[in-house]
């Protein structure tokens, strides 16, 4: 009988400390413009939940004190993955304010903390901590650290698959995602996307001796499709089509091919044809400005 009461106040009171910042009367609650909440105490201090609230989450400055404090609380739980796309993504961001400047110190510091304590596991924890998201203004980058790029893309982003593999000689990631286009104001929600973005990046154990090699090897992996293709631009760096569907099915959009020495990318943008006289144009740029660091 007294091991059943005493399991049964346990439950009572962790069941009170998930909900305890809601009954702390000194405390004030606080929700953010990217819509984090979280709570301040009598001294001033942060307080987050500590637990992973979202797989892929678009990093604002109106959110930097929630994401330093969270940061810290995922680590403090033993999330360190989640915990590290955050600190990422934060050093990843452009040094436009003072608020990014003085996060930026803050998340160094934290990343630096966790290099020393989690030792020869940091780098298996950072090779699933991408990709990263920020906005400034309309634009929302996506940045995969891991495979060396990152794209621009104008609206709110949805990570809708994100696929890893790996052997001895050979790393593959493949990213798709929905956007929903910005003109003014943030979009309306809901499951409906202007276009999607698929990248698809691959490095192998030896450099890429032509941009025709990855050309076929997209030919080999699509098979047979559908689609009417138009070269805009070819050269040693890259090849860059636009396309059409021919089947009943009627889409369109933009295909690149880029090497970059061991790596190779395919990156393609695609919607419905005849909704939005705009969006031949928003589906171009992340094709032709896909940026890639130089390795």
């Amino acid at each position: 009988m007294g091991n059943k009461v005493f399991h049964i106040i346990l439950f009572l009171l962790l069941v009170m400390y998930d909900f305890l910042p809601a009954q702390m009367p000194d405390w004030s609650f606080f929700r953010d413009g990217d819509g984090n909440v979280y709570y301040f105490d009598k001294n001033g201090k942060i307080w987050t939940s500590g637990k992973p609230e979202f797989q892929y989450k678009t990093i604002t400055v109106s959110g930097m004190d929630y994401y330093i404090r969270q940061t810290e609380e995922l680590f403090k739980s033993h999330y360190p993955v989640e915990g590290l796309i955050l600190i990422k993504t934060i050093l990843a961001m452009p040094r436009s304010d003072q608020r990014i400047i003085d996060s930026q110190s803050r998340a160094s510091s934290l990343l630096n903390t966790m290099k020393r304590l989690e030792g020869s596991r940091f780098d298996a924890y950072n090779e699933k901590a991408s990709p990263l998201l920020y906005r400034q203004g309309e634009v929302t980058s996506v940045v995969n650290d891991i495979m060396f790029y990152s794209i621009g893309v104008p609206g709110q982003v949805t990570i809708l698959n994100n696929r890893w593999r790996k052997s001895v000689s050979y790393r593959y990631n493949g990213i798709l995602f929905g956007v929903r286009t910005i003109t003014g104001k943030e979009a309306a929600g809901g499951e409906k996307f202007d276009m999607l973005i698929a990248v698809d990046a691959e490095e192998f154990a030896v450099p890429i001796k032509k941009i025709e090699d990855m050309e076929e090897s997209l030919h080999n992996k699509t098979g047979f499709e559908s689609i009417i293709r138009q070269t805009i631009e070819r050269n040693d760096h890259r090849i860059i089509s636009s396309y059409e569907s021919t089947g009943p099915q009627k889409y369109f959009g933009f295909e690149g091919i880029y090497v970059n020495n061991k790596l190779g990318y395919i990156i393609r943008t695609i919607a419905p044809v005849g909704e939005r006289r705009d969006l031949p144009e928003l589906l171009k740029k992340p094709v032709f400005e896909l940026q890639i660091s130089r390795i």
